[in-house]
């Protein structure tokens, strides 16, 4: 377990002091073509979907939770329409054991 929690704890610890010239930092929205655009979401948008996620797990189980998260994830960040959604999510559901 340990060999897991250490390097991701490396990384955010990277992250929060604002060490962007670290060679674990591969972050488009700081360094790259994408600097300055409009629109361009930043990494705490993506720490909100998590937790939405996790608190989705808690309060209606795993299966439910991704399913939900797939589905809404795909339409909100990818803007994939509604056949594709269904798809995609139902392909993914069925890889995910009850």
């Amino acid at each position: 377990m340990w060999r897991r929690i250490v390097p991701a704890i490396w990384v955010l610890v990277a992250l929060l002091r604002g060490k962007i010239a670290d060679n674990i930092n591969h972050d488009g929205e700081v360094m790259g073509e994408r600097v300055g655009r409009q629109g361009i979401a930043g990494p705490w948008r993506y720490v909100w979907w998590l937790a939405a996620f996790l608190a989705g797990c808690m309060l209606v189980g795993f299966f439910l939770a991704i399913v939900v998260f797939f589905a809404a994830f795909l339409r909100v960040n990818a803007q994939a329409s509604w056949p594709r959604i269904t798809l995609l999510t139902c392909r993914s559901a069925a890889f995910h054991p009850v």
